[in-house]
């Protein structure tokens, strides 16, 4: 049975620019994954490629170092080379059983 990444982030908090949520993932490789959902404050839409609170928009990320807030946005992988929105959890979870197997 493999294991269920998405309920494991390492960092799991209100989305720092909008009214939402943003989960960070990390896994040995130094690869992780940004995953977002939010509406931007005094708007109406969603900032994030998402239209309703079941999808999210992942980014592929690689860690710098240690620090589990210092890492970019990678556009360079077999997995996709921008942001992927407007996932439900099951997608969410296939993406992040790939970035855990990346080299």
């Amino acid at each position: 049975m493999k294991e269920k990444l998405f309920d494991s982030p390492i960092v799991n908090r209100h989305h720092s620019i909008g009214n939402g949520i943003q989960k960070i993932y990390r896994f040995p490789n130094n690869f992780g994954a940004s995953i977002v959902r939010f509406k931007m404050f005094g708007l109406s839409g969603y900032g994030s490629y998402t239209s309703n609170e079941s999808e999210f928009e992942l980014a592929v990320i690689k860690f710098k170092n240690k620090n589990n807030e210092d890492f970019d946005i990678t556009y360079n992988t077999n997995i996709t080379d921008d942001v992927i929105g407007h996932l439900k959890k099951s997608e969410v979870e296939k993406i992040l059983q790939k970035i855990k197997k990346l080299k």
